[in-house]
């Protein structure tokens, strides 16, 4: 009993798209076998698990595309609605110009074209680059951007709010301040 349990945490990952590690009935967590990618069934869309092999979307076209919304590759992606990119379903959960068109199958991102110039120019305090498009702290008056996956890959506070609907991100100065007023940033499916 003890040798499976240890096993089994062994195999436990976390959702590449929530970054959460439980797994519900009839929302599991599912390894794609091209990347090793690990998602829950609803977060990527995948309304039921096939016998035998699971390819992700990139795994399945035999691509391996940079995220058209931050400067890292790999990961829970979907297509773009015009076909030619792909993004991170993370980065599109929380880039506000940016929507899921079915929440259903998680596809496609839309609303790339409306992030406006402003935040396409903003450089990411982590990792320097303004290669993507950035979020900023959710404190008031506090204009520090980042990268989505920067922020997960750096560990800063990034909160989901009424049913995953507002998202609020902190940078490292404010990870901790809960007594600042919050400007809040929804989401759009």
């Amino acid at each position: 009993l003890h040798e499976r349990h240890y096993e089994f945490e062994l195999d436990v990952g976390f959702c590449d798209v929530c970054k959460c590690t439980i797994q519900e009935e009839n929302n599991e967590m599912i390894f794609c076998d091209g990347c090793n990618v690990c998602v829950h069934q609803a977060c990527y869309g995948v309304r039921v698990i096939p016998e035998g092999m699971w390819l992700c979307n990139t795994c399945d076209a035999g691509v391996t595309p940079k995220c058209a919304l931050c400067p890292h590759n790999g990961g829970a992606m979907k297509m773009t609605s015009d076909r030619t990119q792909w993004a991170h379903i993370t980065c599109a959960w929380w880039i506000p110009e940016v929507a899921i068109g079915d929440p259903k199958v998680m596809a496609p991102v839309l609303g790339i074209e409306r992030i406006p110039e402003e935040r396409w120019s903003l450089i990411c305090y982590l990792c320097k680059t303004k290669d993507g498009a950035c979020i900023q702290c959710s404190v008031k008056n506090c204009t520090t951007s980042f990268h989505v996956t920067c922020a997960y890959s750096h560990g800063l506070r990034m909160d989901e709010c009424n049913n995953s609907t507002m998202f609020q991100a902190f940078c490292k100065k404010h990870n901790n301040d809960n007594k600042t007023s919050k400007k809040k940033t929804s989401m759009r499916l």
